[in-house]
């Protein structure tokens, strides 16, 4: 029985690319991405930049495989943090889950994990922001958690840098935090920084 797992790698890049160009078919285009980047895991990772250089690789062709690429990391985000539900909270346990999802984006992002009798029981992502920073106002994490009826919660984001030093802006946003959310009867058990090689917690 046929089907898409029989494709080859170049069979499959041709899916995405379409067409190729100048007598050359999608299926060749494919072959010679394979050549000369080696693995599927290396083409879809490459920067628009990179990939436009490529002959027969326009705009869209570009868009489309990072599209992929950012499609594929979103299923494996969300398939390893679902794995995380009902497990009794530890910031271990927590690093161990996030550390290949986070510790190699370029942007921090920051996560909210829901708790429930020390229990993990929801993530939510709150957002991606640049290099250096990434800003949530209190009132939406307020916002939300009371939506959800969340009384605890702990709070994660990566350093791209790959320092695990709190920023001034970490302290300040943790300190301001938990002023506000005192007002609901919330409370913030722990904000871990994580990295590809470690974690730190926020300490305020």
């Amino acid at each position: 029985m046929f089907g898409v797992r029989s494709l080859s790698d170049a069979e499959l890049l041709a899916i995405f690319l379409g067409s190729g160009c100048q007598n050359v078919s999608a299926i060749d285009l494919g072959q010679e991405l394979l050549s000369k980047y080696l693995t599927l895991e290396q083409i879809l990772d490459l920067p628009f930049n990179e990939l436009i250089k490529n002959k027969g690789i326009n705009k869209v062709k570009a868009i489309t495989l990072m599209a992929i690429n950012e499609l594929h990391k979103r299923s494996v985000i969300s398939t390893k943090i679902n794995a995380l539900i009902q497990k009794k909270y530890d910031p271990e346990t927590l690093f161990s889950y996030y550390q290949t999802l986070l510790g190699d984006l370029k942007q921090e992002s920051l996560y909210l994990i829901a708790l429930k009798r020390k229990r993990m029981i929801q993530t939510f992502e709150l957002g991606r922001g640049q290099r250096n920073s990434v800003m949530v106002p209190p009132g939406e994490i307020i916002a939300l958690l009371l939506k959800h009826d969340i009384t605890e919660f702990v709070l994660l984001h990566n350093h791209p840098s790959g320092s695990t030093t709190p920023s001034l802006q970490d302290l300040v946003f943790t300190r301001h935090l938990k002023e506000e959310i005192k007002r609901f009867n919330l409370k913030l058990v722990d904000h871990l920084i994580i990295t590809r090689d470690g974690y730190s917690l926020v300490t305020t």
